[in-house]
């Protein structure tokens, strides 16, 4: 809702507050003559003056709040505004100790997808073509940037302090558990023998000629031809055997990734390794200069590339990103892997600055002038409170008018 129309709002209730309460005022008086000559307007009397009293009470409370009553300089009264530090250093206080904690904000980010934002935003057919125009056809300054050694340096540099700042056997570890989740390292595995039997194969004949070589010259061919057919069957069994579901090589396998998943996470000697052999190749001269390569092959594709070019760069771009979002969908594992990854980065980055937070709350509510405080409370709970002051002059006329009803009524004689 926007602020004018707040305003607005509050400017009606208040209105109709005080118009009630001068209409009670002009009830109460008239009431007050008549009922000099016919007792019938007592009780109207008894109402109008407890609304009154119960409408003028809860102005003088509201008004109190924001301001000082009439201009008076009442002691207790503009509270908000002669406050001010100590409603942002409670508001600060309240924001940092009952909404900034890790329950709270998980709790908050548990329905959050990220994965289903992405996807549902890259399924659509014109999101994706408004990407793949900004991808695929970069601004001219950006050729200029990858040509500058300055931004090249900062780019590097950058990469060097990240390395530094922030840990990579969590993320590893992240990434390690989602792979096991849909039991890629099994299939690596599978892989790795399938190759490895392939391999076999085909080196046949080298390793007969190696066998021959080492075998004693008065070694007949008969038992040199047994020995590799036996060498090559044994093998063959052993990579047959360490490929079937249950192998004790799997199984092996999997304890040990299991082992280096738990490594990556809790070991700070393996992660300072990592961050040492990150820092290593960012420092050698070799990935540098293919870094620098990387720069300049951009930059000469960008000028190669023509008009047809662009365009099909642009629609294969496209397909890619299709073809990603269905892959993606329908692994439900690595989504939720991706999700509880970025909830738990949201939650340690505002717990980590909570403090932060929390002091500019209070900065910038102890850097608005005192008239400015009030008025904000007051454009958005002003109109509730007029409301109460509704209330208070009914409330008060309908107690004002039951105990006009008690004191009239006979009392039993004794």
């Amino acid at each position: 809702m926007d602020e004018c129309r707040q305003r607005a709002r509050l400017r009606a209730a208040r209105q109709l507050a005080s118009g009630l309460l001068l209409v009670m005022g002009v009830l109460f008086i008239v009431a007050r003559l008549l009922a000099q000559r016919d007792p019938v307007w007592r009780p109207v009397v008894a109402f109008t003056e407890a609304a009154l009293v119960g409408g003028l009470a809860d102005w003088f409370a509201v008004t109190a709040l924001f301001r000082h009553p009439l201009g008076l300089k009442i002691p207790h009264t503009a509270i908000l505004p002669t406050q001010q530090d100590r409603l942002a250093d409670g508001m600060a206080s309240f924001l940092e100790q009952h909404f900034l904690t890790p329950a709270v904000l998980q709790n908050e980010l548990r329905p959050f997808s990220v994965t289903t934002l992405v996807l549902d935003a890259l399924s659509q057919r014109a999101t994706r073509r408004r990407l793949t125009r900004q991808w695929c056809r970069p601004p001219a300054v950006m050729d200029s940037l990858l040509h500058s050694a300055p931004v090249r340096a900062a780019l590097l540099d950058g990469l060097r302090v990240f390395a530094r700042q922030h840990s990579l056997g969590p993320a590893l570890a992240a990434l390690l558990r989602a792979l096991m989740a849909r039991q890629r390292h099994q299939q690596g595995f599978t892989l790795i023998l399938q190759w490895a039997a392939q391999a076999l194969q085909a080196a046949r004949p080298a390793i007969y000629r190696k066998l021959e070589e080492k075998s004693p010259r008065w070694m007949p061919d008969r038992v040199n031809e047994a020995v590799f057919v036996r060498l090559l069957e044994g093998c063959a069994e052993l990579i047959e055997e360490a490929a079937a579901p249950d192998s004790a090589a799997r199984q092996a396998l999997e304890r040990h990734m299991r082992m280096l998943k738990v490594a990556l996470r809790r070991s700070p000697v393996l992660e300072d390794q990592l961050q040492a052999e990150l820092g290593r190749l960012l420092d050698d001269p070799q990935i540098v200069a293919a870094l620098h390569a990387c720069f300049n092959g951009v930059s000469a594709q960008r000028a190669a590339q023509g008009p047809r070019a662009a365009v099909k760069v642009r629609q294969l771009a496209e397909r890619l990103i299709a073809a990603v979002v269905t892959a993606l969908s329908a692994d439900r594992a690595l989504c939720a892997a991706a999700d509880e990854a970025v909830r738990s980065a949201l939650v340690a980055l505002f717990v980590g600055h909570r403090s932060r937070i929390a002091d500019t709350v209070r900065q910038v509510i102890s850097g608005w002038d005192p008239p400015t405080v009030g008025g904000r409370i007051e454009l958005y709970v002003g109109r509730d409170l007029q409301f109460i002051r509704l209330s208070g002059t009914l409330v008060g006329g309908l107690v004002g008018l039951l105990l006009f009803g008690l004191t009239e009524l006979p009392l039993p004689l004794s």
